[in-house]
């Protein structure tokens, strides 16, 4: 083969052939090979303080619409939702974690409880 190497893609500005028995240096060709851009850190930090709204939502039954114009301060709605089940948390729609609802300092609160 010449000196040349199997495959090796070569500079098209070289006018020698391989096969051609010429001294000419060839050059291979340098191939672009594009990787994907990573995020630096700095540029992780400002995504890292945006704020994000996160939401606990829990289905309660179907209420009518008469029974909702009589509630009153006070009033206990029902949920279907099982007091020992975990509580899905979402941000944007997507659900991260897994939640239950606790009590803190006479606030309720979400305790996380897993990864989603």
């Amino acid at each position: 083969m010449n000196g040349v190497k199997e495959g090796t893609v070569y500079n098209e500005s070289d006018s020698s052939s391989p096969d051609s028995g010429e001294a000419t240096l060839r050059r291979p060709l340098a191939l672009e090979t594009k990787s994907p851009r990573l995020i630096s850190p700095i540029e992780t930090h400002h995504f890292s303080t945006l704020p994000v709204l996160l939401e606990v939502r829990i289905p309660l039954r179907r209420y009518k619409l008469a029974e909702i114009s009589k509630l009153l301060g006070g009033s206990v709605l029902v949920s279907d939702w099982v007091a020992t089940d975990d509580i899905p948390l979402r941000a944007q729609g997507l659900q991260l974690l897994w939640a239950e609802f606790a009590i803190s300092h006479q606030r309720l609160t979400v305790r996380v409880t897993r990864v989603a």
